[in-house]
């Protein structure tokens, strides 16, 4: 808690979660890698094909 930064994570790439995200949590997908590799969501528990970078707007 209290920490600031980047997060890398999976991402289902969904409109949806995206904006839940921002709502919930006050962070946005910053961009997505091109690279490809399969994971889950931690968000929604959906199937990633990609990870995504997280920040926190200020």
């Amino acid at each position: 808690a209290g920490k600031e930064g980047f997060v890398s994570a999976h991402f289902a790439m969904n409109a949806r979660e995206e904006k839940a995200l921002k709502k919930d949590l006050g962070v946005t997908v910053r961009c997505i890698r091109i690279e490809k590799e399969e994971g889950v969501c931690p968000f929604s528990g959906k199937p990633s094909l990609a990870r995504a970078i997280y920040a926190k707007a200020y």
